[in-house]
């Protein structure tokens, strides 16, 4: 499935576009996340399922970064020096 296909255009797209609308008027913000989310891994396995391992294991490493250096651990100067150069 492209962007430029008509399935994602007039089926995919307002379907997940209703979809995270109306969970985020019933249930709040972070279950539309949560929606946008599951979506979003849909769309790329979809076109390259290989390649969703990867993509997940970027995301979690992504995140376990981020959570290190928001908590201040010994981990942060690394990160900043290493972004610095």
């Amino acid at each position: 499935m492209l962007f430029s296909s008509l399935s994602f255009l007039f089926f995919f797209f307002p379907l997940v576009l209703i979809l995270y609308y109306l969970v985020i008027y019933c249930i709040g913000r972070t279950a539309g996340n949560l929606i946008l989310f599951c979506s979003s891994i849909f769309f790329y396995a979809w076109g390259e399922p290989q390649n969703v391992l990867i993509l997940l294991a970027s995301i979690c490493f992504n995140y376990s970064i981020v959570k290190c250096i928001e908590r201040g651990e010994r981990f942060k100067k690394y990160i900043y020096s290493f972004l610095l150069q």
